[in-house]
């Protein structure tokens, strides 16, 4: 194997760059899409969106659930707004989370499921996003 001097660092200095710049792309695409959606170009924020989310960008993902539980840019549809959903929250994201014990709770795009209405708020609230709190509460309330 050939030795090149400071190789390492090099590479390492490369992958971090590189990871950097991804980072950059996507949120100028977020940013490119926010664009778009405030224009009233809703199909291309979608499009913008859609990849950021396919490639697992929770944000993204975030925003093509609220998208197809609205049906602005795309077909409504509930059922595609809770695979959005579900895929930030599994990354952690609060407001997904919310968003997805909100569908269980109101059987919306999936079986009503209120077990699973608490888990999701409750994931939200244990990162201090408070209409989760609410709501759970009122699921307390409510059995």
């Amino acid at each position: 194997m050939l030795f090149i001097p400071g190789w390492r660092r090099k590479r390492h200095l490369f992958l971090v760059l590189l990871a950097a710049c991804s980072v950059a792309i996507h949120a100028n695409d977020l940013d490119t899409g926010m664009r778009a959606y405030h224009d009233g170009r809703l199909e291309a924020a979608a499009g913008y969106w859609r990849a950021l989310a396919e490639s697992g960008n929770s944000d993204a993902q975030v925003l093509m659930g609220y998208l197809y539980k609205t049906g602005r840019g795309v077909e409504a549809d509930r059922q595609q707004s809770a695979r959005w959903y579900r895929m930030a929250a599994e990354q952690g994201d609060p407001n997904a989370q919310y968003e997805l014990g909100l569908l269980y709770e109101l059987g919306s795009g999936v079986a009503a499921d209120y077990d699973e209405a608490e888990y999701w708020y409750g994931r939200a609230i244990e990162q201090g996003y408070c209409p989760g709190e609410l709501r759970a509460s009122g699921l307390l309330v409510d059995e």
